[in-house]
Protein backbone atom coordinates (compact mmCIF):
# COMPACT_ATOMS: atom_id res chain seq x y z
CA UNK A 1 0.00 0.00 0.00
CA UNK A 2 1.26 3.49 -0.77
CA UNK A 3 -0.04 7.04 -0.71
CA UNK A 4 0.50 9.46 -3.58
CA UNK A 5 -0.30 13.16 -3.80
CA UNK A 6 -2.58 14.37 -6.57
CA UNK A 7 -4.67 17.34 -7.63
CA UNK A 8 -8.29 16.89 -8.64
CA UNK A 9 -9.41 19.55 -11.07
CA UNK A 10 -12.93 20.97 -10.86
CA UNK A 11 -13.78 18.92 -13.96
CA UNK A 12 -12.94 15.74 -12.03
CA UNK A 13 -9.63 15.01 -13.78
CA UNK A 14 -6.96 13.64 -11.46
CA UNK A 15 -3.31 14.67 -11.88
CA UNK A 16 -0.70 12.73 -9.94
CA UNK A 17 2.12 14.92 -8.63
CA UNK A 18 4.67 12.12 -8.83
CA UNK A 19 5.26 9.12 -11.05
CA UNK A 20 3.80 5.84 -9.82
CA UNK A 21 5.16 2.44 -10.91
CA UNK A 22 3.06 -0.62 -10.26
CA UNK A 23 3.52 -4.26 -11.25
CA UNK A 24 0.02 -4.26 -12.75
CA UNK A 25 -3.44 -2.74 -12.39
CA UNK A 26 -4.37 -1.84 -8.83
CA UNK A 27 -7.49 -0.66 -7.09
CA UNK A 28 -7.27 2.76 -5.41
CA UNK A 29 -9.26 4.75 -2.90
CA UNK A 30 -9.28 8.52 -3.23
CA UNK A 31 -9.64 10.89 -0.27
CA UNK A 32 -10.55 14.45 -1.20
CA UNK A 33 -9.15 17.04 1.22
CA UNK A 34 -11.04 20.24 1.92
CA UNK A 35 -8.17 22.51 0.86
CA UNK A 36 -6.93 24.04 -2.34
CA UNK A 37 -3.51 23.12 -3.73
CA UNK A 38 -0.57 25.46 -3.09
CA UNK A 39 -0.55 26.54 -6.73
CA UNK A 40 -2.76 25.84 -9.75
CA UNK A 41 -0.45 23.06 -10.92
CA UNK A 42 2.55 21.79 -8.96
CA UNK A 43 4.19 19.57 -11.51
CA UNK A 44 7.88 18.91 -11.09
CA UNK A 45 8.67 20.83 -14.27
CA UNK A 46 6.85 23.93 -13.04
CA UNK A 47 8.57 23.75 -9.64
CA UNK A 48 11.97 23.55 -11.36
CA UNK A 49 11.17 26.48 -13.64
CA UNK A 50 10.11 28.52 -10.62
CA UNK A 51 13.35 27.62 -8.82
CA UNK A 52 15.42 28.65 -11.86
CA UNK A 53 13.55 31.94 -12.07
CA UNK A 54 14.17 32.61 -8.37
CA UNK A 55 17.87 31.78 -8.80
CA UNK A 56 18.11 34.15 -11.76
CA UNK A 57 16.53 37.01 -9.81
CA UNK A 58 18.89 36.35 -6.88
CA UNK A 59 21.82 37.31 -9.15
CA UNK A 60 23.99 34.57 -7.66
CA UNK A 61 26.83 35.10 -10.14
CA UNK A 62 26.68 38.88 -10.53
CA UNK A 63 30.20 39.26 -9.14
CA UNK A 64 31.72 37.24 -12.01
CA UNK A 65 33.19 39.63 -14.58
CA UNK A 66 34.24 37.07 -17.21
CA UNK A 67 32.18 33.84 -17.08
CA UNK A 68 34.44 32.03 -19.57
CA UNK A 69 37.57 32.75 -17.53
CA UNK A 70 35.74 31.77 -14.33
CA UNK A 71 34.79 28.38 -15.84
CA UNK A 72 38.37 27.80 -17.03
CA UNK A 73 39.68 28.41 -13.50
CA UNK A 74 37.14 25.98 -12.10
CA UNK A 75 38.19 23.31 -14.59
CA UNK A 76 41.87 23.89 -13.80
CA UNK A 77 41.11 22.91 -10.20
CA UNK A 78 40.20 19.41 -11.42
CA UNK A 79 43.69 18.68 -12.78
Amino acid sequence: MQTVEAIIEASGSVKLLSRVRLPGDRKALLTILDEEPDSPSRTQRERLLRAFKNARSAKLFSNIKDPVEWQKRLRDEWD
